[in-house]
């Protein structure tokens, strides 16, 4: 069930935030990252895996870019978003998926995600940093989403809800998302 939050645009500008990513090269990933054996997660992330394989997805298909906040953004904006949305935050990054790219089917492994919950509740958002834009869709368990206003924010359902996005459209697609904890 979609859970608006409101629109970042009053707290910063997404558009200047895109500019900054864009100066930045970052990696393709085709899949969820690699997880050490002894990680709680590991078969997980070995079933989703072979889920897409077994679907017939493959690298050419499945193919997304992450910027970090730490790393390729000013980290201002991961603790602006944090303040919007009343959390403190873990993690914060921003994933491009381009024309005729996918991300299907699928929820993101925190690999910390049981020292993280010592912390408070994890809670989890999304926001669509590009505007509106032909062929841009994200879907969240039942939810789908299309021709979302720039900057609008919800909140997921809990921290491992299903989701997968793609692009059918001509330019790239661009979405934030923010993990962080409540007191």
């Amino acid at each position: 069930m979609k859970h608006y939050i409101g629109n970042i645009n009053s707290v910063f500008d997404c558009n200047q935030l895109l500019s900054e990513i864009k100066t930045v090269h970052v990696e393709a990933h085709h899949g969820h990252m690699n997880l050490p054996i002894d990680n709680p997660f590991y078969n997980e992330s070995i079933r989703q895996n072979l889920n897409l394989k077994n679907a017939g997805y493959n690298d050419h298909v499945v193919e997304y870019y992450h910027y970090y906040s730490y790393k390729h953004f000013d980290i201002k904006y991961r603790n602006l978003f944090g303040e919007f949305v009343g959390a403190t935050p873990l993690a914060c990054w921003i994933s491009e998926i381009r024309p005729g790219r996918c991300t299907p089917w699928h929820w993101d492994i925190n690999p910390d995600e049981e020292e993280h919950s010592k912390l408070g509740e994890l809670v989890r958002y999304f926001c669509f940093l590009s505007p509106p834009g032909v062929g841009h869709v994200f879907m969240t368990e039942e939810d789908c989403y299309y021709n979302e206003v720039q900057g609008s924010v919800y909140q997921y359902s809990n921290i491992r809800a299903w989701h997968a996005g793609t692009n059918v459209g001509l330019i790239p697609k661009y979405l934030l998302t923010f993990n962080g904890y409540k007191n």
